[in-house]
């Protein structure tokens, strides 16, 4: 499945999700209803010292996907944020793996809050973790409880307002 995204470019901006992501590299390639494939490239800079992706990073990717995931079913003028994460590494992503992929879909949506689960896959489609994780609905600190827009595509276009 990764590979339909190889060539794929960003269709988010990361100034809605905040200077961390941008820091990392993250690339978000596809948002749908309750859903998100992001990317992010492996650097030199993100390695371990045992010279694979840190799993910090990992963690840090599989995060951003699943919150991105929920934010398209949240309500308006509200985001979820991480109540909780786990996370299971089945693999380490070696340096010549180019990029990890997240597949984030949401499983369940209550009033408060929801679940969320996370595959994380090479460029080659080798599955290397999955992640679950439980979102907390709060009052959108940016935008406020009148809504607004949920992401910025690239083009300026906005989706979920």
């Amino acid at each position: 499945m990764p590979e339909r995204y190889h060539n794929a470019e960003s269709v988010m901006s990361t100034e809605y999700i905040g200077p961390f992501a941008d820091l990392l590299g993250m690339e978000f390639l596809e948002q749908g209803e309750g859903s998100n494939v992001s990317r992010l490239p492996v650097t030199d800079k993100l390695l371990s010292r045992n010279r694979v992706l840190h799993g910090g990073a990992v963690f840090s990717i599989a995060d951003t996907s699943m919150g991105l995931a929920y934010g398209t079913v949240s309500p308006e003028g509200q985001i979820g944020v991480t109540n909780e994460i786990k996370i299971c590494y089945f693999a380490p992503v070696p340096k010549d793996a180019q990029a990890l992929y997240t597949f984030s879909k949401v499983l369940h949506r209550g009033r408060r809050g929801g679940t969320v689960e996370c595959e994380l896959k090479t460029a080659a489609g080798k599955l290397v973790g999955k992640a679950i994780g439980s979102f907390t609905l709060i009052d959108d600190p940016i935008r406020g409880a009148g809504g607004g827009q949920k992401f910025s595509l690239k083009d300026g276009m906005t989706k979920g307002s």
